[in-house]
């Protein structure tokens, strides 16, 4: 089974909090292997451009309220990543968004995939 998240997070730069969108969608799975689209924030809500996006960190885990482990995508124009060494069984993603100064979106809703 497959769901995609797609939720309003609250990022902060220059001593402000923006609200950002970022997308996560579980796209593939393979031989342990999860690939996420990850649809990267443009705008804040005040309308101004997001500049400064960083990158990604995207948290995973075995139970939706316990995600324990995270990959850190060093690139703010990243459009996939892939988590590995995943066993089999159902895994919960979300994903945050950070910018240049080191400030991290709260989390996406959760997206799930079955390895198997």
């Amino acid at each position: 089974s497959t769901s995609c998240a797609n939720s309003t997070a609250r990022h902060a730069a220059n001593g402000r909090r923006a609200s950002v969108e970022v997308q996560l969608r579980v796209v593939a799975s393979a031989d342990g292997v999860a690939t996420l689209a990850l649809g990267a924030p443009q705008t804040r809500t005040d309308g101004s451009a997001l500049q400064n996006l960083a990158g990604y960190r995207i948290y995973y885990g075995k139970t939706a309220n316990r995600l324990d482990r995270f990959v850190d995508v060093k690139d703010g124009s990243a459009t996939t990543a892939a988590v590995s060494q995943l066993t089999p069984g159902t895994w919960y993603f979300a994903a945050t968004a950070y910018d240049a100064n080191g400030f991290e979106s709260e989390l996406t809703e959760l997206a799930n995939k079955t390895i198997s």
